[in-house]
């Protein structure tokens, strides 16, 4: 990952990630493919195994440990076994409270603003908002891009 003195990443003619994902919003979703593509994936095998209070417990103390070592965790978010949110953030902030911890992401769906997912620590579980494509409420998470499985 990369460190927090590590040189940014320079988006040529650009100030940052958000204003090209405006400028380029259709060209990056084409790119990623559409509904039926981003599901039938090999990383995706992942949504079909319970996802446990522990392992969720787990991703958010690993997410906030790779925020304070200077990398940018990405996450899919999943609502299995319905179709309802197959969605991928990329997390950049944590704020923690006894309660809960609140991290702020970049959702390519939304690039104008920061995205919270909050991870409630008594029930162990990810909330998203609602957005654009969601209803809001219980969402299950876990770290793309990172190890092999």
């Amino acid at each position: 990952s990369r460190g927090p003195d590590a040189d940014p990443v320079v988006i040529p003619g650009y100030p940052g990630l958000r204003s090209f994902s405006r400028v380029h919003e259709r060209m990056l979703k084409e790119e990623l493919g559409g509904r039926a593509e981003s599901f039938l994936q090999r990383g995706n095998l992942r949504i079909v195994f319970p996802f446990l209070a522990e392992q969720q417990r787990d991703t958010a103390r690993e997410l906030v440990d790779e925020l304070r070592d200077g990398g940018l965790p990405i996450l899919h978010l999943v609502v299995f076994p319905t179709t309802e949110l197959n969605h991928t953030l990329v997390v950049f902030a944590a704020e923690e409270t006894a309660r809960e911890i609140r991290f702020q992401s970049f959702d390519p769906n939304d690039p104008g603003a920061p995205v919270p997912l909050v991870f409630e620590r008594a029930p162990a579980a990810f909330r998203l908002p609602r957005t654009a494509y969601f209803a809001g409420g219980t969402v299950h998470a876990y770290e793309i891009y990172r190890g092999l499985f």
